[in-house]
């Protein structure tokens, strides 16, 4: 909404120290109930920090001032104080700058009676919904649009979650539920609570406004084409228009992202970022169009759909933040982004709604389709001219490209999404021959015979891309680099502690919030000036390496038989050795979000019940990484042989059986990680909840963590048995 402004936070909480127990626990209901931003003086003030000046200052971040009424609080300096600041803003209140809630029966004053508030004595539901209802950011907007709406004749639309509403003479549509028509594709998603309906414009708008100018930045010379060298592909060629958005801030911001998150604390040269990576998407986006090009001819797509594609390999990973997936499920907990996420999963065919859309493809759908990036890329597009960049070139396809979705006006057209999105997409060519470079692994990557070997062809009405018979090769050594690179490097134990130690910091959106991701990159992580203060500790942790150690190891040979399942079965069952280990394992390597979400579920159990064991006294961390996406390649890859002739490639290669490999010779592990001092208490304690589970760990459990079986069993008070031999 033009001439809105911008703030940090949804509400601030003004109350009295009396009050602080319930006021706590509405804070606590706001943030996680809600998924609001909430200023609450426990959770932002310091210890050394000026009260005056953190009060103004959040009071003017804030969005609306929720005044908690009580006897005690009418008698409290702060909250006149907090309350006046508030009502000076916006006296008359039109923009719902100030909400009064009752918590106990009190006297209320003449200035106060004016305004209807909000009982919340008896905290129910239902006051807590109009409590939302009243101070969620889509009220202030629909505020602002009835009062604009005459004056708006019309309103662009572009289809995306962050779309405008769209305004008549007769009514005006809430922006919480502003989305494009179904001529477009788009489906309005019921929800429960009307809050929660937020619109992810909310949330990109602070980000693009101070990343992304209003004009191009020129360049010295003139707008025109650049080459840059790469290390691991070469020259690359860029358009013009491409030269100006890799100059944004935006797009800048992604030298300080990392790109194998913590790995460079094993393998020292591993310290290159998503922006070179970025470079060598882009580069591989236009060799493989080439190379569809020469086979098929011109016609196979066409000019604007070719900058397309390579527009989405430059912008495909431009809302990555710090440590990239290492801080993913950070931000995927936030209620906008899952809210944002459920909006797209509509936009998929009902046989695709599985698909799983990270938080990071949902955030840049939200950038590319903002108004303000809109606007920028029109200005793009008039700096360089309709010759270099097309009219018919659309942001909203490049988005869909990114999230999974073909152009609008080429349904049918799988293949473009596939160059992107696909089994064996630009992304995993440049990242597997990328990593492999700078980690010092060697590892084959056939570029050249693979290029040559695409093909487009059609299944069910469909463009698919695929490989002909030739490319069966270049795809295994796909495969068996990527079972190479997620057991050397991503699965490194190092790696693993400092992803955990990471994660367990920083557990919630509330520690590290959205926007603060979005807008600073790692120079800023480890700079500690604009780090939250409570982060410090795992700062001053991560820049000295003092990692966790391991404690527990667990694979195949550390998991002595009990109750052995089919070894015969067709699906995919990693580790057959231990009947509830094996169940854990497959839900863990299955495709199935649900199964992924039970996975999590018995993790959360296991460290509960650790914790309880340890008196909630010691500190540690279980691993549960994330396996190897050998299943896209099952479900998504074709050989092709002939026109009428074509195959699924698990008929080719046993990719099922590759992953069961993968997992039964131990190159999956999973760990539990402890403080040095600390680790025998917590081995013990782990071998005594896992065994209560029914998974009986061996001696080789600790001996691979470099731990004495017997002081662990001795601390455990029972035997531990030795590997049984195969």
């Amino acid at each position: 909404m033009p001439g809105m402004p911008d703030f940090q936070y949804d509400v601030f909480l003004s109350y009295s120290s009396a009050d602080k127990p319930r006021v706590r626990r509405l804070a606590q209901r706001l943030s996680e109930a809600a998924g609001l931003h909430v200023w609450f003086d426990e959770w932002v003030i310091q210890p050394g920090d000026d009260i005056f000046l953190a009060v103004e200052r959040g009071l003017q971040a804030s969005r609306t001032l929720v005044l908690c009424l009580s006897p005690k609080a009418l008698g409290s300096d702060w909250v006149t104080l907090e309350r006046s600041a508030a009502l000076f803003r916006d006296p008359a209140n039109t923009r719902r700058r100030f909400i009064p809630i009752l918590l106990t029966d009190c006297n209320l004053p003449d200035t106060l009676r004016r305004y209807k508030y909000v009982d919340y004595r008896d905290e129910s539901e239902v006051s807590f919904e109009q409590l939302l209802r009243s101070c969620s950011p889509q009220e202030e907007q629909r505020i602002s649009s009835v009062e604009t709406a005459k004056s708006l004749n019309s309103v662009p639309s572009v289809e995306c979650i962050t779309g405008s509403p769209q305004f008549d003479s007769q009514s005006t549509t809430s922006l919480t539920s502003a989305l494009s028509d179904s001529s477009r594709g788009l489906t309005r998603l019921e929800t429960k609570i009307q809050a929660n309906r937020y619109v992810l414009e909310d949330l990109v708008r602070p980000v693009v406004k101070r990343l992304v100018p209003d004009v191009p930045r020129w360049c010295f010379g003139g707008v025109r084409r650049k080459i840059v060298r790469d290390a691991v592909w070469g020259m690359i060629d860029l358009e013009p228009h491409e030269v100006l958005i890799l100059n944004t801030p935006l797009f800048q911001r992604l030298r300080g992202i990392s790109q194998t998150g913590f790995t460079y604390f094993v393998y020292p040269c591993a310290v290159h970022s998503r922006f070179e990576h970025s470079l060598g998407a882009l580069c591989l986006s236009g060799r493989v169009i080439d190379a569809l090009m020469k086979r098929h001819g011109q016609a196979i797509c066409t000019r604007a759909q070719q900058l397309t594609v390579r527009l989405a390999a430059l912008l495909h990973d431009i809302s990555h933040c710090v440590f990239s997936h290492v801080s993913e499920p950070v931000y995927g907990q936030d209620r906008r982004v899952k809210a944002a996420r459920e909006k797209l999963r509509a936009l998929f065919p009902l046989e695709r709604r599985k698909k799983l859309i990270g938080a990071a493809e949902v955030i840049t759908y939200a950038i590319l389709t903002s108004k303000r990036f809109r606007r920028f890329f029109e200005q793009v597009r008039k700096a360089v001219g309709e010759h270099v960049l097309p009219k018919d070139v659309d942001l909203a396809d490049v988005a869909r490209l990114i999230v999974g979705l073909p152009p609008k006006d080429a349904p049918n057209h799988l293949f473009l999404v596939q160059i992107i999105n696909g089994p064996f997409d630009i992304d995993k060519l440049d990242y597997q021959a990328r990593d492999g470079y700078f980690t010092g692994i060697r590892i084959p990557v056939d570029i050249e015979r693979l290029l040559a070997s695409m093909c487009v062809f059609p299944v069910n009405n469909e463009l698919n891309l695929a490989i002909d018979h030739r490319g069966i090769a270049p795809i295994e050594q796909l495969l068996f680099n990527r079972m190479m690179l997620y057991d050397s490097v991503y699965h490194h134990h190092k790696n693993r502690a400092a992803v955990q130690l990471f994660k367990t910091a920083v557990n919630s959106p509330e520690k590290l919030p959205l926007e603060w991701l979005l807008r600073h990159d790692e120079y800023d992580f480890y700079g500690c000036k604009r780090t939250p203060s409570k982060l410090k500790p795992l700062i001053e942790r991560l820049r000295k390496r003092d990692l966790p150690f391991r404690a527990v190891v667990i694979h195949p040979t550390t998991i002595n038989r009990e109750n052995t399942v089919n070894r015969h079965s067709n699906t995919v069952n990693p580790l057959p050795e231990n009947e509830v280990w094996g169940r854990i394992m497959s839900m863990n390597f299955s495709a199935d979000p649900k199964d992924k979400e039970m996975t999590s579920r018995w993790v959360a159990e296991v460290k509960s019940a650790i914790n309880e064991e340890l008196e909630g006294k010691v500190k540690f961390y279980v691993d549960f990484p994330d396996p190897p996406g050998f299943i896209e390649l099952q479900q998504g890859t074709y050989v092709w042989y002939s026109d009428d002739n074509y195959v699924p490639m698990e008929h080719v290669f046993p990719i099922t059986s590759a992953l069961n490999s993968y997992a039964q010779q131990c190159k999956y592990r999973t760990y539990v990680f402890a403080d040095r001092e600390m680790r025998e208490k917590v081995a013990a304690a782990a071998y005594k909840v896992l065994k209560k589970k029914g998974v009986q760990l061996n001696q080789e459990a600790f001996r691979l963590a470099q731990l004495d079986p017997q002081v662990i069993a001795r601390l455990a008070g029972e035997a531990i048995p030795p590997r049984l031999s195969p």
